[in-house]
């Protein structure tokens, strides 16, 4: 057997107010026991909601925080009577990464055709409770796209966690020309809380700090250049898009920025947070390494510091201007040095802010030496 109509009731009102459903004869105030509604850092709203978003038209942005966007809505399988179809899930629109100025557009979940029930709350609608503008607004398509009143007499809800649409009474039976098409809302595209921590602890979560990332992507395939590539894991925001806080090497060699050194033939341009182009072709197998440093997390990088120290060709001691507090990256004539013997041959010892250079490596006058880093 089910639960009562009361008992139904009675879990859910007390839950809402935080209160354990113990006996249907006790009131919401007659429960001594607590409860609540657990939730995860990740699908919590990091960043502050504005109180006048602006609907001027689809895809306009407020305070880089909420986007307000017209979602298609689909039938949910499974969820028909005789007296007609119930509830339909909203999606991102196909074509959401085209018109779309959110800068994680393309990158999961923010990409066409996206489902938000489908992202568990990694996607969200704003609701009502953070101001009547906030009220989504549904259509139906009878030629002329025709809006839903909020007293329809269809008696719909949305559910703005999950962008489901519930209506109690359809219009008709069937594929109705009554039945929502679309729904206009605000779409939440700021930080959750988990992002908002670990920025605030240096970005690694467990309240370390993490000044710089890290990644490696290896070509599968021929890439001509001018083509867009992801590159997974990488997050060039943390460096505001800034070229002076982001080394890109390929093969092991330093390449440069289309804004950085006013060079008039870049080696690359970064096109989104996550997504960078090349002037020149990547061949099978190229490896692509780059390193992000954290802008929130660091009070000044040295970028292309050329270390003290005599260049003659016997001299391994060199000295940076600072102590750095997370490694470096030190390249020789453009070819970067590697600290670890991973490959079994360790170029550097770095201690301090003193570079001792290893492995038979000469440094004559009119070699460059470049070391980026922060401290």
């Amino acid at each position: 057997m089910s639960l009562s109509t009361t008992s139904k009731v009675n879990i859910t009102l007390k839950k809402i107010n935080g209160k354990a459903h113990t006996s249907n004869d006790k009131g919401l105030i007659n429960e001594a026991l607590p409860s609540g509604i657990s939730l995860s850092s990740s699908t919590i709203f990091g960043d502050e909601i504005p109180a006048t978003p602006d609907s001027t038209s689809y895809y306009t942005i407020t305070d880089s925080t909420v986007e307000y966007i017209r979602l298609p809505l689909t039938f949910i399988p499974g969820t028909d009577t005789s007296s007609g179809r119930h509830a339909f899930e909203a999606s991102l629109p196909s074509d959401y990464e085209t018109n779309s100025s959110n800068p994680y557009k393309g990158i999961y979940p923010f990409q066409n055709g996206q489902t938000l029930q489908s992202t568990k709350g990694k996607i969200q609608l704003i609701p009502t409770s953070f101001g009547d503008d906030y009220e989504a607004n549904p259509f139906y398509d009878d030629g002329l796209i025709t809006q839903i009143p909020v007293a329809d007499a269809r008696n719909w809800a949305l559910d703005y966690f999950n962008g489901i649409l519930f209506q109690e009474i359809p219009p008709g039976t069937g594929n109705d020309p009554e039945n929502p098409v679309y729904i206009d809302a605000y779409l939440y595209i700021g930080n959750m809380l988990d992002t908002v921590i670990d920025n605030v602890s240096g970005g690694s979560g467990d309240g370390s700090a993490k000044i710089r990332e890290k990644n490696i992507y290896q070509a599968g395939a021929t890439v001509t250049a001018g083509t867009n590539i992801v590159l997974p894991g990488v997050d060039f925001s943390l460096s505001s898009l800034d070229p002076e806080l982001i080394d890109i090497h390929v093969n092991g060699t330093l390449v440069a920025n289309s804004n950085e050194l006013v060079l008039a033939d870049a080696d690359y341009s970064i096109i989104n947070i996550q997504t960078v182009q090349f002037s020149f072709d990547l061949d099978v197998g190229d490896i692509v390494t780059t390193a992000t440093f954290n802008k929130s997390a660091i009070a000044s990088v040295a970028y292309n510091e050329f270390p003290t120290g005599t260049q003659d060709g016997v001299n391994t001691v060199f000295t940076l201007s600072n102590t750095p507090v997370s490694g470096i990256t030190l390249s020789f004539n453009g070819q970067i040095l590697s600290p670890t013997t991973v490959t079994g041959v360790r170029d550097y010892i770095i201690a301090g802010s003193t570079i001792n250079i290893t492995a038979g490596i000469e440094v004559e006058s009119d070699d460059i030496l470049m070391a980026t880093y922060s401290y």
